[in-house]
């Protein structure tokens, strides 16, 4: 043990003692964040989309090929596919009991969309595939 001859010396080793650690513990933030940063980025699928729809209303859904996919029909054109086509969304996940929870809830956001004609925005691709729903 360190023997100090006055207070202030006291002060300054604790103050110095103090530094450090705060140091060591903004360096470990700041690569705690930029882990976190970089897991985000790498982790994330790049969905892309050729169409958008913007405010569509869902005339028609079909639940004959639940859980797996969807196929509905709204009131609006989105790239190649009329107004009135068939979409069709596909579940996304991990794993088949994780894409079919999401097909399972986009089955639900179409039928609560349907049943208060609220609007939807779709966004997907020329072979009339839907990659998003975004209820309004």
């Amino acid at each position: 043990m360190t023997a100090y001859r006055n207070p202030s010396d006291i002060l300054m080793k604790t103050i110095a003692t103090s530094a450090r650690e705060s140091n060591r513990s903004n360096r470990f933030r700041a690569r705690l964040a930029c882990l976190a940063a970089l897991s985000t980025l790498v982790g994330t699928p790049a969905w892309a989309y050729d169409w958008a729809i913007i405010g569509a209303h869902v005339v028609h859904i079909e639940g004959t090929y639940m859980p797996t996919v969807v196929p509905f029909n709204v009131d609006k054109p989105g790239g190649n596919c009329a107004a009135g086509a068939t979409l069709q969304y596909t579940g996304h996940g991990a794993d088949t009991p994780t894409a079919q929870a999401n097909t399972k809830a986009i089955y639900a956001l179409l039928l609560a969309a349907r049943l208060t004609n609220t609007p939807v925005d779709l966004y997907g691709n020329s072979d009339c595939s839907v990659s998003f729903v975004h209820l309004d």
